[in-house]
C-alpha cells in the first residue's frame, strides 16, 4: 500500500510507500506541516514523541549512538539552511542524500570502534532499553471503508 501527500509546493500528489517516512523537519526543528496525507485503504504508521525524543537526547549525550544522532541533526539543519524541505522526501536524490548523511553520522562511531576492541555501541543496547522505557514511539492503524 501507500500514503498520498498533497502539497501546494508539488505539482503532483507524492506517493509514500512502505518503509518511507513522513515529517521529518518536525524532529529537527520548528516545524508547521504543510499538506495533507491521505490513505484510501487501511493503514499503519509509528509516529514519535518529538519533545520526549529530545528529552532522551539530552539525558545521554555521552552514548555513541546520540552523538551520531546529533552529527546526523546538524547534517539536516545545514541542508535545511541550502535547500527547501518538505513533509515527504521527494526523489531518489533526497533519499540518496538522507543516506549519505545518516551513514556520515555513524561512521565515527564506527572507526572507534574498530580501534578498540573494548569499544562498543553499548549505546545502542543502553540506548534501546532507555528507549523503551521513557517510549516515546506509538503505534497507529487506520481501517479502510469496507471494516477491513
Amino acid at each position: 500500500g501507500s500514503l498520498e501527500s498533497e502539497c501546494r509546493h508539488f505539482i503532483e500528489v507524492v506517493k509514500v510507500y512502505v518503509g518511507e517516512w513522513v515529517c521529518e523537519p518536525a524532529i529537527w526543528g520548528s516545524w508547521t506541516h504543510r499538506g495533507v496525507l491521505t490513505s484510501h485503504a487501511s493503514s499503519r504508521w509509528i509516529s514519535m514523541e518529538v519533545d520526549r525524543f529530545g528529552l532522551i537526547m539530552r539525558e545521554t549525550p555521552q552514548l555513541p549512538m546520540s552523538r551520531a544522532i546529533r552529527r546526523y541533526a546538524r547534517s539536516f539543519a545545514q541542508m535545511a539552511a541550502r535547500e527547501p524541505i518538505y513533509d515527504v522526501t521527494c526523489s531518489n536524490d533526497d533519499w540518496d542524500t538522507r543516506r549519505r548523511m545518516a551513514e556520515n553520522a555513524v561512521k565515527p562511531e564506527l572507526m572507534a570502534r574498530k580501534k578498540s576492541s573494548s569499544f562498543t555501541l553499548g549505546g545502542l543496547s543502553t540506548y534501546a532499553s532507555i528507549s523503551s522505557s521513557k517510549s516515546f514511539f506509538s503505534e497507529g492503524s487506520s481501517q479502510d471503508n469496507n471494516g477491513g
